[in-house]
């Protein structure tokens, strides 16, 4: 019957969005994962490069140069962590307009 075949073709929809949002959120942790340690090695290079600065053996560009990277791994990490709070936010969306 007609309302049989909407029910499977909305459940069939429903598996295709759930499956792609699982997807993105798969690849939304493993960015942050990355992020982190990006940021995580940025700061050390930072933290190594003012020593060195500290000591003379290097110059205020290159301390400048890592303290860019390290904001830039950072903003990088910020906007993953939106992203999989957004696909969250889509799922529950998704769940809310289903009625199963």
């Amino acid at each position: 019957s007609s309302a049989a075949s909407d029910v499977y073709k909305r459940q069939d929809q429903l598996k295709v969005k759930v499956n792609q949002l699982k997807a993105k959120l798969e690849a939304s942790i493993k960015i942050i994962k990355n992020a982190r340690q990006e940021v995580a090695l940025g700061r050390q290079l930072e933290a190594g490069e003012k020593q060195k600065f500290r000591s003379g053996a290097s110059d205020f560009f290159v301390v400048n140069l890592r303290e860019m990277n390290t904001f830039d791994a950072r903003l990088r990490q910020i906007e993953a962590l939106f992203t999989y709070q957004e696909t969250i936010a889509k799922y529950r969306e998704l769940l809310m307009d289903y009625k199963l």
